[in-house]
C-alpha cells in the first residue's frame, strides 16, 4: 500500500501538461509502476485465485508501461 501512496503523490494537483514537462515524474512514476508489476508477477497462482477479482494480468503488465508513448 506504500507504493500506491507514493504513486499517488507523484501525481496529485498535476495537470498532463506539468506531470510530462517535470523530467522526474514520469520516471518515478515508471519504476514505481516496474516494482508493482515485478511484484505481481512473482506471486503464486493460489495466492492470486484467491483474489479472482483482481486483474493480475493487467497489474503485471505494468511493467512494460513506456511514458514516451504520452508525449
Amino acid at each position: 500500500m506504500a507504493r500506491i501512496a507514493e504513486i499517488e503523490s507523484l501525481v496529485a494537483d498535476q495537470d498532463r501538461g506539468a506531470f510530462l514537462s517535470d523530467i522526474a515524474r514520469p520516471h518515478a512514476l515508471a519504476l514505481h509502476f516496474l516494482v508493482l508489476g515485478e511484484t505481481a508477477n512473482r506471486l503464486s497462482e493460489p495466492f492470486r485465485a484467491t483474489l479472482p477479482q483482481i486483474e493480475w494480468r493487467k497489474i503485471v503488465n505494468l511493467r512494460h508501461l513506456r511514458f514516451g508513448i504520452w508525449r
